[in-house]
């Protein structure tokens, strides 16, 4: 007699009605010889695909746990009146409160300071970070997101945010690195209700575009404005994305709030 075995490859896995083999039975004893091995084999190419899946996850953990992220806090702080990367929100100084997300997702955090850059930098606290300063602050904010690429090694994609952005939840940067890994050539910008924000995931071609350009280009989004196609938008669910602390009346309507 025959013994007919379908099987079908779905997801690294074996299902049914893809192939169908026909193995010739002329005994039980042959028939469960002939199943142990077509077991045997089953669980050795799912154990391969399996080790391949784990090793393809071991490979983005790092990459994850490696990326690194650009803080920018060297502006004048013009409109607010005062230095406002070293006021307090809840307690803390609004550019710690900043920084301090990125850490505890497990990123390498670059920061970049200028206008009285040791008081800023104090404000950090015991945050494990490395402060980069811009020694033209007043060239404008492309002048530290410059610097900021040229501190990111050649092929590696960022992160990108600014100081007046505190409080973006750690699972929302979590999802921009992950977007970035599988969007490898897009800018990745987390929106809310419609508006974009920050952080923003820079690919590792645009980081060594910026090495190069200089320091008086007119904005970052000037390098995608002309070719919209390059930037991916996503849904969070996390209004801190949107914050722009540039005012006075700004830090006191999100001290009202719950931050």
């Amino acid at each position: 007699m025959y013994f007919y075995i379908h099987l079908k490859r779905f997801s690294g896995h074996f299902d049914a009605d893809f192939t169908c083999t026909s193995v010739k039975i002329s005994s039980m004893e042959n028939f469960l010889a002939k199943l142990y091995g077509l077991c045997r084999f089953l669980c050795r190419q799912m154990c391969d695909d399996n080790i391949v899946i784990l090793q393809k996850r071991h490979i983005i953990i790092q990459m994850l746990n490696n990326m690194k992220a650009i803080l920018l806090a060297a502006g004048f702080s013009s409109r607010m009146g005062t230095l406002k990367q070293i006021m307090p929100i809840e307690g803390k100084p609004m550019i710690y409160q900043a920084a301090e997300p990125f850490v505890s997702s497990g990123l390498e955090l670059l920061v970049v300071l200028g206008h009285k850059h040791q008081r800023v930098q104090e404000a950090l606290g015991s945050l494990p970070c490395r402060v980069l300063i811009n020694p033209s602050p007043e060239d404008g904010m492309f002048s530290s997101v410059r610097l900021g690429c040229q501190a990111v090694p050649l092929g590696e994609p960022c992160l990108l945010s600014t100081c007046d952005c505190p409080g973006v939840a750690p699972h929302t940067i979590r999802m921009v690195q992950e977007t970035l890994l599988e969007e490898q050539d897009h800018v990745i910008i987390p929106t809310y209700r419609g508006r974009r924000g920050h952080p923003v995931g820079l690919p590792a071609f645009l980081v060594e575009r910026v090495h190069a350009l200089p320091p008086e280009t007119p904005g970052l989004n000037s390098l995608w404005r002309k070719s919209p196609e390059m930037v991916v938008h996503f849904n969070v669910y996390d209004p801190a994305v949107l914050r722009d602390l540039d005012r006075r009346e700004d830090v006191e309507k999100l001290q009202e709030s719950c931050f």
